[in-house]
């Protein structure tokens, strides 16, 4: 898991400040300055350093967790609550996501960075839900209850489960000759909590039209991909693939 992936702080929810009335000034260029400087120790690989801006009841598990591997990094939103002394930021960091059969490739990566006021300044600090947020949906964790080991909440996502987000209920069609055989379809389903966006590896194909239902899936919803031969031609043997975002997946149906 990347450093600081989880829910919205239910306190802190309950407490956001009015979206009109804005932080002073010094207030968010404080804080957005040691944001910078903790994820800059962070990309240079200096971790030491970066603890000098973690919480002293968070350094345990700044120690315990597994560091991402950013290679840039950028400071989206920041909502502040409970009279400007806690914050979430939502970080966007570009990191190298490996998928079977795919390769790696860098990607955006946004996931929310909590800071608190300690000792005078602001600290990133940990906050653990039972259902931490991430751009795929909720993970369960345990550590919200004292138990097990504290690393556990920076558990990496599992890519063979992101790189399986949608499912097509087959993978291989053949288009007849007849007009009851001209047209197939393959059901879709998206596997995830999260939502995610389709769409097709080309914009035409020979021989044969290729239509999706949905171009975009909430979580556990399904959508049909229509494949049909045009009229007068004979389809040669072919692959019609889809993109799945944002986990880069390719769906590959194979036509004969």
């Amino acid at each position: 898991m990347v450093m600081g992936v989880s829910a919205l702080e239910p306190s802190a929810a309950q407490t956001v400040q009015n979206p009109f009335d804005k932080a002073p000034p010094d207030v968010e260029d404080s804080l957005r300055a040691r944001a910078t400087e903790f994820y800059q120790y962070h990309l240079n690989g200096k971790y030491r350093l970066a603890e000098q801006l973690v919480a002293e009841d968070a350094k345990d598990g700044f120690y315990a967790a597994n560091k991402p591997d950013i290679k840039d990094f950028r400071i989206g939103e920041i909502t502040f609550s409970e009279g400007y002394t806690k914050a979430k930021i939502t970080i966007v960091a570009k990191m190298n996501i490996s998928f079977m059969g795919m390769g790696a490739k860098l990607m955006d990566v946004p996931f929310p960075s909590y800071w608190k006021i300690d000792a005078g300044k602001w600290c990133w600090y940990i906050y653990n839900d039972p259902k931490r947020m991430t751009p795929f949906g909720p993970i369960n964790s345990d550590t919200t209850s004292g138990k097990g080991d504290p690393s556990q909440a920076f558990k990496p996502i599992d890519i063979s489960t992101i790189s399986g987000a949608v499912k097509a209920d087959q993978t291989s069609i053949s288009l007849g000759t007849v007009v009851a055989q001209s047209e197939r379809k393959v059901v879709l389903t998206n596997t995830l909590s999260g939502a995610v966006k389709l769409s097709l590896d080309e914009k035409q194909y020979e021989g044969i039209n290729v239509k999706l239902e949905k171009t975009e899936l909430k979580g556990g919803e399904t959508t049909t991909l229509l494949i049909s031969a045009k009229p007068g031609k004979r389809p040669a043997r072919l692959s019609v693939g889809v993109i799945v975002q944002p986990v880069n997946q390719m769906v590959q149906i194979e036509v004969k």
